[in-house]
């Protein structure tokens, strides 16, 4: 929508228009008083909002991460290529299951709203398929923990 349409509508012109926004901004134009001459008050200090607490994050051991990846890739051979712990525990562990086209990469991450940058909360096992020569081809989260307990998301 251009500047046309108001022809169509009101048969105004561009010019009309533009002498109508030269006023309006010739009324906003205001005098600034003298600092000296306004009398000073005290302002009251509002309280500052304090954000909520972040809850504890819920605890997950590594052999109950291993053992869901054993219910989505069964007993084929793996290798691990991450881990990271933090100061709650498990943060970060990835798996490489090796494909005759290139490998799938199995990943459970727990996230952490309180990093610098901040990483989506919850429990969730991520998986992504790469082909031959390393490059990601697709991807899905495959399981997330729900209320305690773990759910399969194929």
């Amino acid at each position: 929508m251009g500047l046309d349409s108001f022809n169509e509508k009101d048969n105004l012109s561009r010019r009309d228009i533009l002498k109508g926004t030269g006023a309006l901004s010739a009324a906003t134009l205001l005098k600034i008083p003298d600092a000296s001459a306004i009398p000073s008050a005290e302002i009251p200090a509002v309280p500052l909002l304090q954000p909520e607490a972040i809850s504890a994050p819920e605890l997950v051991s590594e052999e109950e991460v291993r053992s869901i990846f054993r219910k989505l890739f069964g007993d084929a051979e793996c290798k691990e290529t991450r881990k990271r712990d933090d100061a709650d525990g498990l943060h970060l562990l990835e798996v490489e299951v090796p494909q005759t086209d290139g490998h799938m990469e199995y990943s459970f991450r727990r996230g952490r709203p309180e990093a610098d940058k901040p990483e989506l909360p919850g429990l969730r096992i991520d998986m992504a398929i790469y082909d031959e020569k390393g490059m990601p081809i697709s991807g899905h989260s495959v399981a997330q923990k729900i209320g305690g307990v773990w759910k399969l998301t194929p």
